[in-house]
């Protein structure tokens, strides 16, 4: 009964990493083995699939909703936060566009940039290892008086 077990188990593994195309994956313990995000072992003769440590990259810009852009707004700290926690931290480019690289679990997280300058935040829900094209709005705050 054993080897049947196993050979079921090497026989889905087998087919699940033949699988046709290479498609973006998502972090689900469901998904397909396809050799960069997971690995087979073998422990004691029992085949396993391990995870790969692999990082999630979130690349973003930040897009005024302010009629006109003010290049004095210059470079801005951009924050990632997971329940209220800043759980990463980017810095943007000249033309707004900013990138954090981490280890990040599937969830909810909220991104922010507030600063002299400008203020703004999104939601952003991460499900898979690389999230392309995030926009977060952001509002060029007026002057302080004194």
């Amino acid at each position: 009964m054993t080897k049947i077990i196993a050979l079921v188990v090497v026989g889905s593994l087998a087919s699940l990493a033949c699988s046709a195309g290479k498609k973006s994956e998502d972090k689900s313990v469901l998904n397909k083995v396809n050799g960069e995000n997971y690995s087979a072992d073998t422990v004691a003769g029992v085949p396993i699939v391990k995870s790969n440590d692999r990082w999630t990259m979130i690349q973003g810009q930040i897009v005024f909703t302010n009629p006109t852009f003010d290049p004095s707004t210059g470079t801005q700290n951009v924050q990632l936060l997971r329940n209220g926690k800043v759980v990463g931290q980017a810095s943007t480019n000249p033309d707004g566009t900013f990138e954090f690289k981490g280890k990040y679990e599937n969830g909810d997280y909220q991104v922010k940039v507030n600063s002299k300058t400008l203020v703004g935040s999104a939601p952003l829900i991460i499900t898979g290892y690389e999230v392309k094209d995030f926009v977060l709005p952001a509002t060029l705050t007026a002057p302080k008086k004194r």
